[in-house]
């Protein structure tokens, strides 16, 4: 629903996909602080690279990103990095707001792990919750929604869109 970095206003009649079929928010869990996390899935943030570029993307571009990250095996990657501890620090500090703390997408389904194909602006960061088997959802319809680990990859991505005219499908 969110897309850019400019806070610009939003308004319902610009959801024509329709409320029930557009999230509007998801949890994310939080990283760990110290810096310590240790690679754990669902606190950090993996490094990785893609064949892939990472703006304007076609859906079939988006979908082969998707294979090629979902192939990966975040056990063996490194925090994503830059800085002296490795990088956990996913969602801190909240007030800031940028995309590699505080926000998601819907390119991977929830809890899979959070990468960072070498730019902080083509992070990777899906839903994630400490529950088992899934996340909850924000719909913009009002509705809050668990939508499962399993989900078709693709109904998801079409739930993260709000004007991109795609077939919502289930999300159960």
């Amino acid at each position: 629903m969110f897309d850019d970095l400019l806070n610009t206003g939003r308004k319902i009649e610009g959801v024509t996909d329709g409320t029930s079929n557009t999230a509007l928010y998801a949890e994310v869990t939080a990283g760990y602080l110290s810096g310590g996390g240790g690679g754990k899935k669902n606190g950090d943030c993996f490094e990785t690279t893609t064949s892939q570029p990472y703006q304007n993307l076609t859906w079939a571009q988006l979908q082969a990103g998707r294979a090629e990250l979902l192939s990966r095996d975040y056990k063996t990657a490194s925090l994503a990095g830059g800085w002296s501890p490795a990088w956990s620090y996913k969602g801190y500090p909240y007030v800031e707001g940028s995309p590699w703390r505080t926000w998601y997408n819907h390119l991977l389904p929830p809890n899979a792990p959070c990468w960072r194909p070498g730019d902080w602006w083509a992070i990777v960061v899906p839903a994630s919750s400490y529950h088992t088997g899934g996340a909850n959802v924000g719909m913009a319809d009002g509705s809050v929604r668990f939508v499962r680990d399993g989900v078709d990859p693709d109904a998801w991505m079409s739930y993260g869109s709000r004007a991109g005219g795609e077939v919502g499908g289930s999300l159960d």
